[in-house]
């Protein structure tokens, strides 16, 4: 039966009249008899099986932080670092002892500026700006699919005026889309 023995310390903190957050964590992770799912050759497929890995340790450290510029403006920050490997492992005659966990990368960060502003009659329209990667050993630096993007919305009750504009311009773009629809090129204009 997989074992495993988690040790974790940490700090969060606000600074600064609360304009500042930051939280701070270690953590070790020793695993004994640690069950991992591994590729076999079984009548020339390959297969996934339940496989025994002896043992493992992960380590790591985490840092949040989030900075209140000003009372619309704000900035969050991540970063974090992990080693995380096999001890002894040895599968189907392959020996994996010291080789990295997988989806496991060593460095992963993440960053967002954050900007609201409040609205007549109530409500806030907000934007976010955010990015995030990770670094590991196995393909170097990589940006995934979608983690740069750009956010915007709007929260609460708009005002009157605001609401008939929306209204009138869900009306005319959905017209255009439906002499589009029916092959009606000037629509575009």
């Amino acid at each position: 039966n997989e074992k495993l023995d988690a040790y974790e310390v940490g700090l969060k903190s606000e600074l600064l009249d609360r304009r500042v957050r930051l939280n701070l964590s270690a953590f070790y992770y020793d695993y004994q008899d640690q069950q991992v799912f591994a590729q076999a050759l079984r009548n020339g497929l390959t297969v996934l099986v339940l496989d025994n890995a002896a043992n493992s340790e992960v380590y790591g450290a985490e840092i949040e932080a989030t900075a209140r510029i000003t009372r619309n403006f704000s900035i969050d920050a991540g970063l974090s670092l992990l080693d995380a490997t096999y001890g002894q492992y040895v599968s189907e005659g392959d020996d994996f002892s010291g080789n990295r966990l997988p989806q496991s990368p060593k460095v992963t960060f993440n960053a967002a500026a954050n900007y609201s502003h409040p609205l007549p009659g109530g409500g806030e329209q907000a934007g976010q700006f955010r990015g995030a990667g990770l670094l590991d050993g196995y393909a170097g630096p990589q940006l995934g699919a979608g983690v740069l993007g750009v956010i915007l919305e709007t929260q609460g009750r708009v005002d009157e005026a605001a609401e008939r504009i929306a209204m009138l311009a869900g009306q005319e773009t959905h017209q255009r889309f439906e002499h589009l629809a029916m092959g009606d090129q000037h629509a575009l204009e």
